[in-house]
C-alpha cells in the first residue's frame, strides 16, 4: 500500500474514532495530542490493526497513555503535566502501517 494511501486511511480512522474536524487533525502530530479515553484509543488501535492488517504484539499501551481514571481526575488530570509518556506520533504510525508490525522507534 502507498504511503499516500496509508496516511488517507489513518487520517479518516482518526475522523471516526475520535470525532474531530479535519481543520483540526491537520493541528495533530501524534494520538497523545487528542486526549481520548482509553475507549477511544482501544478501538482506535482495534481497527487500526484490523483494517490495516498491522500485527501489534509488541505495543505497550501503557508507554504511551495513562490509565484512565474517574470523569472528575480525567478532567483535573488536563491541566497538570503528563507522567514522561512517549508520543505516538502519526509518522510512526504510517511506518507501521507499510510494515505490518508494531515496532519502537
Amino acid at each position: 500500500m502507498k504511503e499516500v494511501e496509508v496516511e488517507k486511511r489513518i487520517n479518516r480512522l482518526i475522523l471516526d474514532v475520535y470525532g474531530i474536524t479535519e481543520g483540526e487533525l491537520k493541528t495533530i502530530e501524534s494520538i497523545n495530542d487528542l486526549n481520548g479515553t482509553s475507549d477511544d484509543n482501544d478501538l482506535f488501535f482495534d481497527r487500526f490493526s484490523k483494517e490495516m492488517t498491522v500485527d501489534m504484539g509488541g505495543f505497550n499501551y501503557y508507554d504511551f497513555f495513562e490509565e484512565d481514571e474517574f470523569i472528575l481526575l480525567n478532567f483535573l488530570r488536563l491541566f497538570k503535566s503528563k507522567k514522561n509518556k512517549k508520543k505516538l506520533l502519526l509518522t510512526h504510525l504510517k511506518k507501521v502501517a507499510i510494515e505490518g508490525k508494531w515496532y519502537e522507534v
